[in-house]
């Protein structure tokens, strides 16, 4: 990988949650190759307010390569995480995502205290077969 990208990608991440965040945010979306690199970031980062402006940066990519993080932070403890991820994944939409979902409802049901995720989840089904049915995905 380019290390003057690495670079770039670094910086610009580490201005996400300050004063410049939002040009942070949209010079980041404006370079395609960062995607992986803020996906990285997310499997490393501690922080959950961190973890979720990572998961909200990366899915407004609109990439499909973003779907495994996605599907990853849905996993995550932190609420705020795996809704973030839940916006992306029914933003991405397609047969992928929806996927993807389901096989989040079908772990989230094992998980005793996973009722009110469950029902986020359907939530976020009807929406991408919502989507599907218009024709919009």
């Amino acid at each position: 990988m380019d290390v003057d990208l690495r670079t770039m990608v670094t910086k610009l991440l580490m201005e996400l949650d300050g004063p410049r965040g939002e040009d942070a945010f949209c010079a980041l979306r404006d370079v395609p190759e960062a995607l992986p690199l803020v996906a990285e970031a997310f499997e490393h980062e501690r922080d959950g307010a961190r973890r979720e402006s990572l998961i909200h940066c990366l899915w407004q990519f609109r990439d499909m390569k973003a779907l495994p993080t996605l599907s990853a932070a849905l996993h995550d403890a932190d609420d705020r995480v795996w809704k973030e991820a839940l916006d992306g994944i029914v933003t991405l939409g397609g047969d992928v995502a929806l996927r993807v979902l389901e096989e989040a409802r079908d772990s989230a049901g094992k998980d005793p205290t996973g009722k009110v995720k469950r029902e986020w989840i359907e939530e976020a089904i009807r929406q991408v077969q919502e989507d599907r049915a218009c024709g919009q995905v």
